[in-house]
């Protein structure tokens, strides 16, 4: 494994924040997939290769939305924030009953994600429809926004609103 050091304190990490656990030892993994560590422009992330689980599953075809709703949504004076919900997969829990296919070694100790791992072929659209909820939700409320994966642009028509809509959207998605 590349990039071995990165990989040990990501899945310290992961352990620290319930998305993984380590596989006690009464518990039989059904598939231990190789881990890898994918080098993006701005940072390295943590890659499961479930190429044998997905090849089970369906995915279903779905689209993002994109920034092509900027110009629709803005208004000349208006205000923007963004917020990014850091390791947004790993906010998704798994059922136990899965957990057995999500396994995976590093350094001879077994682990297993209880959350959404990168690799996942359905986790981009399992993540999108729960954000899609979330949207659904602060647009009811009268808030202009625009989500992209884990990120989501804000747009308010003045100071203040930004103001009152950050604090709304922190009140409204700490919970779930």
């Amino acid at each position: 494994l590349q990039f071995t050091s990165f990989a040990v304190g990501a899945v310290a990490e992961l352990l620290a924040t319930g998305a993984a656990r380590v596989v006690p030892p009464s518990t039989t993994l059904t598939c231990v997939s190789p881990l890898n560590v994918i080098v993006q422009p701005s940072k390295k992330r943590l890659i499961l290769d479930l190429r044998h689980v997905n090849s089970f599953l369906s995915v279903p075809r779905f689209r993002y939305e994109g920034l092509t709703r900027v110009p629709d949504l803005v208004q000349e004076g208006d205000w923007l924030f963004t917020i990014d919900l850091k390791s947004g997969y790993h906010h998704v829990d798994i059922h136990p009953a899965f957990w057995q296919f999500l396994g995976f070694s590093l350094q001879g100790q077994d682990y297993q994600f209880l959350s959404l791992p990168f690799g996942l072929a359905t986790a981009p659209f399992v993540f999108t429809q729960l954000i899609k909820q979330l949207a659904k939700r602060w647009r009811s409320r009268g808030i202009r926004l625009i989500p992209y994966v884990d990120d989501i642009l804000f747009i308010s028509a003045t100071r203040a609103e930004v103001v009152s809509q950050f604090d709304m959207t922190t009140a409204l998605h700490t919970p779930l």
